[in-house]
């Protein structure tokens, strides 16, 4: 077992998400100021952690911390949703549990900081709602329910959603613009989104969890209606083409 204080101390915040995928390390020197440690063995350090994957350098450009935790889980997923549709609705079916239970320990265990960190969000959200941008509506719904992980104090479910924030982001996207393209208000989703961050705010669990089921089996059923309307229309087209080649 490792028991350097800076090993210990960087891992940790790469754990708990206080640095994420991309962000720069302190420099060496505030390192070694700050835990007393020589610069040679601070480089030392830093050589474990890039040993095992969790950082990467550039050439005089410092220390990150790198992406394959979140490329772990994200890449294989992309490339199924790419090529089964189905799949989709197996991604909501995922997020009914997950997000759930997120909202749930949120509404428990959020800290002041994190509840005005997803009051920024919501309120983004909200201003996003109103608009014609379907991708920063897609987006700032993604960044939603990861401020509402991160609240859960759960790093299981916040390095999850945070590892699939873009697939998330994606599917989202292609949500909401099937939604709208079938005349399903923005207001419908947002007062969804508005109750979950309610319920949360007012530190009811059982509330939050509820309202984030909620939010998500309508957007699977409303998406899966759309598709047997879908379905209904294009075999009505088969059967008419069919009669016209039968006379």
């Amino acid at each position: 077992m490792n028991e350097n204080p800076v090993y210990h101390f960087l891992k940790s915040c790469m754990i708990e998400g206080s640095l994420s995928a991309g962000d720069r390390l302190p420099a060496e020197r505030v390192l070694s100021e700050r835990f007393s440690m020589s610069r040679t063995r601070i480089r030392e350090t830093l050589q474990v952690l890039k040993t095992e994957g969790w950082i990467y350098s550039r050439p005089g450009g410092g220390h990150f911390v790198s992406d394959q935790l979140e490329k772990s889980f994200s890449n294989p997923l992309a490339e199924i949703l790419a090529n089964n549709e189905d799949s989709h609705f197996d991604l909501l079916e995922f997020r009914l549990s997950l997000e759930g239970d997120c909202a749930y320990y949120a509404a428990l265990r959020a800290t002041d900081v994190d509840l005005t960190t997803l009051t920024e969000v919501f309120e983004q959200l909200a201003k996003s709602s109103k608009s014609n941008d379907i991708l920063a509506s897609a987006t700032w719904d993604a960044r939603f329910h990861l401020a509402i992980a991160e609240a859960s104090h759960n790093v299981i479910f916040m390095h999850v959603i945070k590892s699939l924030f873009s697939v998330f982001q994606s599917t989202m996207y292609q949500s909401i613009q099937e939604l709208l393209a079938n005349n399903i208000t923005r207001d419908s989703l947002f007062n969804q989104h508005a109750a979950i961050y309610d319920a949360i705010h007012n530190r009811k669990p059982s509330t939050a969890r509820e309202a984030a089921q909620q939010h998500v089996r309508y957007v699977s059923d409303t998406l899966q209606d759309l598709v047997k309307e879908k379905m209904r229309t294009e075999r009505a087209l088969r059967r008419s083409h069919a009669k016209k080649f039968e006379l």
